[in-house]
């Protein structure tokens, strides 16, 4: 009887089973080696695991419902907190700028950087100016890690809690350092400012008029 082209005789199972042999290991291998480096798919959520989001790209600019938290829901009294508030911030800024933007401070120190950051955040936080509120706590941690590793280089030991060290001077150093975070504060400080004009709150109070000089009237002779 003629064999028919699909009908498979005991050799020939052999020699499959052979060649399936012979190939396993490598297949083996290709798989152990896929499984260790993962698919595309898992690779990319494996490196993307654990990294930080960009926060400007997920917080608010202003949460005014967060704001409203600060004033029992008085919007009027939110409305003239955020004037007060804006006006708290600027005090500070006008003195980072002195050290970061004109240089003019004759004698800037560290510490003054990260409470001027501190007062900043502070202020920032208590009414929802969320991404100024990170950008000046970045500042303010930042001086911080500066200043403590300057005084830990000092030598001698460490003051004891509660007496005095002198100030960590503000170097060119630490300005190359600090100054991108400090640029960060100028740009949320304005996109703060823009972003409560937009929803129609005043962030600065109204100038008043300048009176005209009058010259005094002479005395009839």
């Amino acid at each position: 009887m003629k064999r028919s082209s699909q009908e498979i005789t005991p050799d020939d199972a052999g020699a499959a089973a052979a060649g399936a042999s012979a190939a396993r290991p490598e297949e083996e291998g290709d798989a152990a080696q896929a499984a260790a480096v993962g698919t595309p798919e898992e690779k990319t959520a494996e490196e993307t695991k654990g990294v930080p989001k960009d926060d400007k790209e997920e917080v608010e600019i202003f949460c005014e419902r967060d704001a409203l938290t600060q004033t029992g829901d008085d919007t009027a009294f939110l409305r003239e907190m955020v004037v007060e508030s804006f006006e708290e911030i600027e005090e500070r800024m006008v003195e980072l700028r002195r050290i970061f933007r004109d240089r003019s401070d004759p004698s800037p120190s560290v510490a003054s950087v990260r409470g001027l950051a501190h007062s900043i955040k502070g202020a920032a936080a208590c009414f929802a100016y969320n991404r100024l509120r990170n950008a000046a706590k970045a500042l303010e941690l930042h001086a911080r890690e500066l200043e403590s590793a300057a005084l830990n280089r000092r030598p001698g030991k460490r003051q004891a809690v509660g007496q005095e060290e002198e100030p960590v001077d503000f170097t060119e150093s630490h300005f190359e350092v600090l100054n991108p975070e400090y640029l960060d504060v100028e740009v949320q400080l304005t996109e703060a400012k823009a972003e409560l004009q937009r929803r129609g709150y005043e962030v600065e109070k109204p100038k008043q008029p300048e009176k005209p000089d009058v010259a005094p009237s002479m005395p009839e002779q």
